[in-house]
């Protein structure tokens, strides 16, 4: 396992980033001068990819990260539908490739080239979130782009993270599965740690270390994700949105949708329907 160390700062930035959708028979695209690094996550299928000499089979809930300037290719087409995210990045700093997780440096990111993760429904949603920015209209949205890339370096590593029992991951886990279950419905925090016969502020902390978001944010993450696809791709009123989506009340939606985002609920669908 090839771990790559970024000495900070400066933090690695954001170039560009897409979803894409291969169908059997389809390759990766081959290159060897490619200046930046390619952070592929794939969330069905297999992606078949070599990187000069070394070979992976990238398949649902796997990512891998290919350096900069090495030979890419695909040794063998995908035989299914393979659907993945990609992010392009890059950094002005030094980085080194070692075949250690250990901290080599008092300040550095550490990421792992090839990885698997139990439960991506976090990293999912912060690739989901670069994807619709793929056009930046303000300077709030590029920063928020570079933010974004940040966020998904974070939960990476507290998902690889040793520092938790498996216990804190498996608690995290099961509390995450209910959420996702339920969070369309006047779901309540307390009725998760209630049905997991844990305290809500552990099932929270353990959520925050798994996770990187508590199990508040995580819930109210699902919501407004949920509101922004009705928002854009259904012509259902804001009202019936927002209850379709979690919401206790019309007022409490507008009034957070419009601080996440910056625009209230009509002005955002008018937006994405221009």
């Amino acid at each position: 396992m090839n771990y790559f160390h970024f000495k900070l700062p400066p933090f690695p930035y954001f170039e560009e980033s897409n979803k894409d959708t291969y169908l059997p028979g389809d390759t990766h695209i081959d290159r060897q001068n490619f200046e930046f690094f390619d952070f592929i996550f794939v969330t069905k299928g297999c992606l078949y990819l070599t990187e000069e000499t070394n070979s992976f089979a990238v398949k649902a809930n796997q990512g891998l990260i290919l350096q900069p300037y090495l030979h890419h290719y695909s040794q063998q087409p995908v035989d299914q539908l393979t659907d993945f995210y990609w992010v392009h990045f890059q950094t002005t700093g030094i980085w080194e490739t070692t075949t250690t997780q250990e901290r080599l440096h008092p300040k550095e990111l550490i990421l792992p080239q090839f990885f698997t993760l139990t439960h991506a429904d976090v990293l999912v949603q912060h690739f989901e979130k670069l994807y619709e920015l793929y056009k930046v209209v303000s300077d709030e949205q590029l920063l928020e782009r570079e933010a974004l890339l940040l966020q998904l370096f974070k939960v990476l590593m507290t998902n690889l993270s040793s520092d938790f029992s498996p216990a804190i991951r498996d608690l995290a886990k099961e509390a995450a599965i209910l959420i996702n279950e339920g969070y369309t419905e006047p779901l309540e925090i307390q009725e998760i740690a209630d049905r997991l016969r844990f305290h809500p502020t552990y099932v929270s902390r353990c959520m925050k270390k798994v996770y990187g978001v508590s199990a508040k944010q995580y819930l109210q993450e699902l919501r407004m994700n949920h509101a922004q696809s009705l928002l854009k791709n259904t012509n259902q009123g804001i009202e019936e949105i927002a209850y379709a989506s979690g919401f206790n009340s019309l007022a409490f939606f507008s009034k957070s949708f419009t601080k996440k985002y910056g625009l209230a609920p009509s002005a955002f669908r008018n937006h994405y329907r221009k």
